[in-house]
C-alpha cells in the first residue's frame, strides 16, 4: 500500500503532479465561472454591440476538472458569418484539453437549420472538458450580433456554504451567488441561491393550491410543496356545478404561485374518473413564468370527465431561463408527449369505431350517413359563425415531429389549401387562417397567403383595416403585423379570444399547433385587425365604423352569438335568417310599451346593417330612444313623408327591413 500527501514545503510532499493537484481541488470546488466579488467586473462575461460581429469576454477565472484558468483582460471573439438561409446557433466555452495540456476559451459553431440546436459540449470525450459560457443566435447573412442574439449560459463554481438566517442570507458574504448554498439556523434546513431566488433543499410545508371560482376540490385538498428543489402537487379536483370536464374547453384546474411556477411548459399525463367509474388519462400542462397567465394548470380533455387527480404532477424548480427559442419550440419531456399523443390516438380509435357504429346503423335504417367533412348547418349558418366553428375543431391539434423528437413545421392544412402547397415545412400561422377561410366557402374574405406582412397589406388596400377586435376577424401581431397571427372570436375591455395556429401554451409565434389563445387586448404586441366582409354583417369594437353599411357595432364585448343570424342581413333589401323567416310586425303599441325582447336586439342589428344606426352602444334587447331615432332614419330612408317619420313602426316599414326570425 502507497500513501500520498502533499503540499508541503519539504519532504515528500513538496512533488506534487498536475493530477494530483487537480483531485485535490476538484473536491472543494466544482466547475464553473468563479462568482464576482465586490466591485469586480462581471467575470467572463459576454457582450455585443449589435455593431458588428464580434463578442467581448470580461476577465475572470474559472475552474475545470479542478485545474484552472484565468483571463486577466478582455477577450475580443469573432463570430463565424452564416452564410445559409436559416438560423445557427454557436456557443463559446472554457474548454480543458487534458493531451494539450492546457485550458483556453473555445468558440464552437453550430449548424443552420430552421430550428437550430447548439454545438455539443465535450465532457470528457477525448481529454476535453467544456464549461459553457454563452450561447449565441446568428441570423443568415447578418453582419452584425445584436445583445438579444447573446444569451448567459454560466454557472458559478460552488463553494462552502455558509451559515445565515433567513432574514439575513442576502447580506452574507458574497451573497447572493448563485449555486451558493446557506445554512438557515433559525429555521434548521438548506436552501440553494438561482438567479433570482432562494430555493429550499429540504422539505417544505404543504400549500393550499389556488383553485379559480368554478373548481373545487373533490379529494385530498389540492396543494403543493417544494422538496428538494422539485415542486409537488396532491389531491384532485372537480366542477362546482357538479358538471363533467366536457371536451369543448380548455379547463383553468389551478394556479401555483410564483414560487412553483416553471420556465418551461410542463405537461403531465394524469389520472381521471367518470361518472360510471370508467378511469382514462389526460394531459395537464403547467404553463411558464413568462405566459401571459404563468403558472396555470390547464386541462384539455378528450372525453366527459368529472374527477381530475394532480398527484402526477412533479417538476424541478428551475434555476436558469429557458434558451432562446429561434425555432419556437419548448424543452417539453418527450415522455409525456408521446404518452399524450398516444392517448389521443386511443381517443381516435374509439371515435371512429363509433363513428363505424353509427354508419352502420344508419345503413340499416335505410338513411345516408353524415358526411363528417360537411357541416349539416353551414348553408344556414352565418360564414363568420362557421368559420370560427371550422377553427375551434382544428384546436389540439399538433404538426409533425423529426426523429430526435423536435417539431418540424410538417402540418396538414398547406397540402389542403389551394396555392400554399409550397409552404409545406414553413411557419404556418397564416396558412392555417387561409385554409379555414377556404373551408368555410369565404376564400375571397381574406388574403391566401403563408406570409403575415402580405395579409396585412391585402386589408390595408381594401380599407378593411381596423385597431380594434373583430369577431371572425384576422388579427396580427408584432412589429407592422408580420409576426403572428390568429383568428379573433370573442373580446372584452380586456382581453381578445383567438384561435391560433402554429404557436403553444406560452403564445410563441413559431410553435407547435393550434391553440385557444386569450390575451390582453390592449397588448403592444396586437398590430391590428383585418376586417373581412361577411355577408350577414360584422360585429367589431371600432368607433370610426359605427353606421357603416353592413357594420352591427357593440362597443365593449362580443363573441360569436353576436354574430346575425343569416348571410345576407347585411345587405339592403336582404333575406334574413335563411330558412328561418322573418319577424312577423308586432303591432305599434308594442313599440310603444318598450319592450325588452331578442326581437329588439335584431332590429337593431339591421337598422345598423342598413346604415341608419343611432347607437353610441349596442344595440341590445332594450327600447330606447336610439332605437326609436334609428327606425326613423329608415322611414327617412325608405322615402316617407314626414308625418310617417315619427320612430314608431308601420306593418310596411317593418316588413321592408326583414328582421331575421328570433322567436319562437
Amino acid at each position: 500500500m502507497a500513501e500520498y500527501f502533499y503540499p508541503f514545503d519539504s519532504g515528500a510532499g513538496t512533488t506534487v503532479t498536475s493530477t494530483q493537484w487537480s483531485h485535490m481541488t476538484s473536491m472543494w470546488q466544482t466547475d464553473g465561472v468563479r462568482a464576482p466579488r465586490t466591485g469586480e467586473p462581471d467575470p467572463l462575461g459576454a457582450t455585443a454591440t449589435g455593431q458588428d460581429m464580434t463578442i467581448t469576454l470580461a476577465p475572470g477565472h474559472a475552474t475545470v476538472q479542478g485545474h484552472h484558468y484565468h483571463a486577466d483582460a478582455p477577450q475580443n471573439i469573432v463570430v463565424s458569418p452564416n452564410t445559409g438561409t436559416t438560423p445557427r446557433t454557436d456557443r463559446i466555452t472554457v474548454r480543458l484539453d487534458r493531451t494539450a495540456q492546457r485550458i483556453a476559451v473555445a468558440y464552437l459553431t453550430g449548424t443552420p437549420a430552421a430550428k437550430p440546436l447548439p454545438p455539443a459540449l465535450a465532457q470528457g470525450q477525448d481529454g476535453i472538458m467544456d464549461v459553457p459560457l454563452v450561447r449565441i443566435t446568428v441570423a443568415p447573412q447578418t453582419g452584425a450580433i445584436r445583445p438579444a442574439d447573446v444569451i448567459d449560459e454560466r454557472v458559478f463554481t460552488l463553494t462552502q456554504a455558509v451559515y445565515a438566517n433567513a432574514g439575513a442570507r442576502l447580506a452574507a458574504p458574497e451573497m447572493p451567488v448563485p449555486g451558493k448554498i446557506a445554512y438557515l439556523q433559525d429555521e434548521q434546513r438548506l436552501e440553494l441561491r438561482t438567479e433570482s431566488a432562494w430555493v429550499p433543499l429540504s422539505p417544505g410545508p404543504w400549500n393550499p393550491l389556488p383553485l379559480p371560482h368554478d373548481v373545487k376540490a373533490h379529494g385530498g385538498n389540492p396543494s403543493w410543496r417544494i422538496v428538494n428543489g422539485t415542486v409537488e402537487l396532491s389531491g384532485s379536483v372537480e366542477r362546482k356545478d357538479g358538471k363533467d370536464f366536457n371536451p369543448a374547453d380548455s379547463w383553468l384546474l389551478a394556479t401555483l404561485p410564483p414560487a412553483a411556477q416553471p420556465h418551461y411548459l410542463r405537461s403531465f399525463i394524469c389520472a381521471t374518473s367518470r361518472n360510471d367509474n370508467t378511469n382514462n388519462s389526460i394531459r395537464v400542462d403547467v404553463t411558464s413564468n413568462s405566459d401571459p397567465y404563468p403558472g396555470q394548470l390547464q386541462a384539455m380533455v378528450l372525453s366527459p370527465v368529472r374527477w381530475i387527480y394532480l398527484d402526477a404532477i412533479r417538476f424541478a424548480v428551475d434555476t436558469t431561463p429557458p434558451p432562446p427559442r429561434n425555432g419556437g419550440w419548448d424543452e417539453i419531456s418527450k415522455a409525456a408527449y408521446e404518452a399524450a399523443a398516444k392517448a389521443v390516438q386511443e381517443a381516435s380509435r374509439y371515435a371512429q369505431e363509433a363513428a363505424r357504429k353509427a354508419a352502420e346503423e344508419a345503413a340499416n335504417s335505410g338513411k345516408p350517413p353524415p358526411d363528417p367533412k360537411n357541416d349539416p348547418d353551414k348553408d344556414s349558418m352565418p360564414v363568420a359563425r362557421h368559420l370560427i366553428s371550422i377553427a375551434r375543431r382544428e384546436v389540439g391539434y399538433h404538426e409533425g415531429r423529426n426523429s430526435d423528437g423536435h417539431w418540424n413545421n410538417q402540418e396538414k392544412y398547406a397540402p389542403a389549401a389551394p396555392g400554399l402547397e409550397w409552404a409545406q415545412g414553413q411557419a404556418w400561422c397564416h396558412t392555417f387562417v387561409s385554409w379555414c377561410f377556404q373551408q368555410a366557402g369565404a376564400k375571397s374574405l381574406a388574403p391566401v397567403t403563408a406570409s403575415c406582412s402580405d395579409g396585412v397589406e391585402w386589408f390595408k388596400q381594401r380599407n378593411q383595416w381596423s385597431d380594434y377586435p373583430m369577431i371572425g376577424g384576422v388579427v396580427y401581431y408584432g412589429d407592422g403585423g408580420g409576426e403572428h397571427v390568429g383568428i379573433c372570436i370573442a373580446y372584452t375591455d380586456d382581453e381578445i379570444t383567438t384561435v391560433e395556429g402554429n404557436t403553444n401554451d406560452t403564445g410563441s409565434s413559431e410553435g407547435d399547433g393550434v391553440y385557444l389563445r386569450t390575451r390582453p387586448r390592449k397588448s403592444d404586441r396586437i398590430y391590428g385587425y383585418g376586417i373581412p366582409t361577411y355577408p350577414e354583417g360584422v360585429v367589431l369594437a371600432d368607433p370610426l365604423r359605427q353606421g357603416q353599411k353592413g357594420v352591427v357595432f357593440f362597443a365593449h364585448q362580443a363573441d360569436e352569438q353576436d354574430i346575425p343570424a343569416g348571410r345576407n342581413t347585411a345587405s339592403s333589401g336582404s333575406s334574413g335568417a335563411t330558412g328561418g323567416g322573418f319577424e312577423p310586425f308586432p303591432g305599434e303599441a308594442w313599440f310603444k310599451s318598450e319592450p325588452t325582447s331578442p326581437i329588439i336586439t335584431a332590429m337593431g342589428r339591421r337598422l345598423v346593417a342598413e346604415g341608419c344606426g343611432a347607437y353610441q352602444q349596442g344595440p341590445g334587447p332594450d327600447w330606447t330612444d336610439a332605437d326609436r331615432e334609428s327606425v326613423r332614419r329608415w322611414q327617412k330612408k325608405l322615402g316617407n313623408s314626414p308625418e310617417y317619420c315619427d320612430g314608431w313602426f308601420g306593418p310596411k316599414q317593418w316588413d321592408a327591413l326583414k328582421v331575421p326570425r328570433v322567436s319562437k
